[in-house]
């Protein structure tokens, strides 16, 4: 399974291209690697990358060590050639649809997501970031899943 931080750096390059931007802002790439997972999920039902990463923060699902990794430029690792072509369709959706979109769009779209919602109501204390359980993402794409296959059967 792939590192979470080399997916990152993957979706942090191509998004600030689509941007025409130096760097990315860690809103967005908390927020796009998240739906990325999500994605992985409706797609091949399988996680993009390891499990368990997410907290609710309140902005929406974040990966805490991101922040630290952004600052001191340590996201210059990137996933083989190989694992990127498997999954070049999903990686391109998500920087595609997910990337035109601004920072706080992308997280008013998380605090939709059952996993964020679950994890907030879990947390006793605000400033608590409450881990994000990898079977609420299932769950929430599944919802997708099950949409997209009630739009694509043909109507009698």
């Amino acid at each position: 399974m792939e590192k979470w931080y080399r997916v990152a750096g993957y979706l942090a390059e191509r998004l600030a291209e689509l941007k025409g931007v130096d760097e990315i802002d860690l809103l967005t790439l908390n927020k796009v690697l998240y739906f990325a997972q999500r994605e992985s999920y409706v797609r091949d039902r399988e996680p993009l990358f390891e499990t368990d990463k997410f907290k609710a923060a309140p902005l929406g699902p974040v990966i805490i060590a991101l922040k630290r990794r952004l600052r001191e430029k340590k996201l210059t690792t990137r996933p083989e050639t190989s694992w990127i072509d498997a999954h070049k369709a999903l990686l391109d959706f998500v920087v595609a649809h997910y990337g035109i979109m601004s920072a706080y769009t992308l997280s008013n779209l998380s605090h939709l997501e059952i996993s964020w919602r679950n994890a907030v109501d879990r947390s006793t204390n605000v400033k608590r970031y409450e881990p994000i359980s990898d079977s609420d993402i299932q769950i929430d794409a599944l919802k997708i899943r099950m949409r997209d296959e009630s739009i694509t059967e043909p109507k009698n």
